[in-house]
């Protein structure tokens, strides 16, 4: 399982001459990210700070704010605060129900992130916290006509059991990565495979 990750760079002068004790980036939600917040430290070499931001810990359409600093003689020193927002590169559609299937309508994905997809699909769990251990690959689609990548458009009801809920998540092959991103939650009947409710 993979997730993207953006890149933070900054530049540290030191006109003085004194050590640089400690450098990094804070982030957070806080317009002015400060110790209280996120650190990523460790990353300095020379004068330059770069940075692998890893963003699978944070919340969809929310502001959040990076900014440098560095510590010379004891004193700390912050670069200008940055606001970024998380792009998710797979968003699960809606649900629509019948009698023989699970319809999921809508999903889209940020064809440009992958290098080289080769399925594109849904996994189905009993818990709403996937992965690939529980994950169970139910719909795939993995034959490309004309180049055109989508989305299996149904889940067949075939293995589940009556009366559980389930929980569908979105997924991308691309080479030797699988990309999870997205879940809807429905139910089955208790007499039969019908789906009974479905949400996003």
């Amino acid at each position: 399982m993979k997730f993207p990750t953006s890149i933070v760079t900054a530049e540290v002068s030191n006109p003085t001459g004194n050590t640089v004790s400690n450098a990094g980036f804070y982030y957070g939600t806080n317009p002015e990210p400060s110790n209280l917040d996120k650190t990523i430290t460790g990353k300095i070499s020379g004068s330059s700070l770069s940075a692998s931001l890893n963003i699978s810990g944070l919340e969809k359409n929310t502001d959040y704010f990076i900014r440098p600093f560095a510590i010379r003689g004891g004193a700390s020193f912050f670069g200008d605060s940055h606001k970024f927002k998380r792009n998710s590169v797979i968003e699960i559609g809606a649900v629509k129900v019948s009698d023989t299937a699970i319809a999921v309508i809508g999903t889209t994905f940020t064809q440009s992130f992958f290098s080289n997809i080769t399925a594109l699909g849904y996994c189905v769990t009993t818990t709403p916290h996937y992965s690939l251990e529980n994950c169970r690959f139910n719909a795939e689609n993995s034959k490309f006509q004309n180049g055109v990548k989508n989305f299996p458009k149904t889940i067949p009801l075939y293995g589940l059991n009556p009366n559980t809920t389930y929980y569908a998540t979105a997924y991308v092959r691309d080479e030797a990565e699988i990309y999870l991103n997205g879940t809807v939650q429905f139910k089955t009947l208790p007499s039969n495979h019908t789906v009974s409710e479905a949400s996003p």
